[in-house]
């Protein structure tokens, strides 16, 4: 059986947009937690990692994936906004590794 080209592209260019890195990820809402006060935002999941932002209990806000990282009171995994890293100790149980893919 003998393909042509424009079968080819066909069949393959829906697999490369589906594959793209441009495409836009689905992000999940969640509450910050905190009877600790504001909530360090870090540069990279780590506890001694700077800092630029920091949000207050019941802060909502849109996280896109999560990474594993340092653990703060059993929880090493770390929930991704597009800017820094909050500890998933902190956000609701909306922001869960089924919710939100590995950044």
């Amino acid at each position: 059986m003998r393909l042509s080209i424009y079968t080819i592209v066909g069949l393959a260019l829906p697999l490369a947009v589906t594959a793209s890195p441009l495409t836009k990820r689905k992000e999940v809402q969640c509450t910050i937690v905190s009877n600790d006060g504001w909530v360090k935002c870090r540069d990279s999941p780590r506890l001694d990692a700077s800092y630029d932002y920091r949000y207050a209990d019941g802060y909502k806000g849109d996280f896109r994936c999560y990474k594993v990282g340092d653990c703060y009171k059993g929880n090493c995994t770390w929930d991704y906004n597009g800017y820094c890293y909050v500890n998933g100790y902190y956000t609701s149980s909306n922001c869960n590794t089924k919710n939100l893919p590995k950044c």
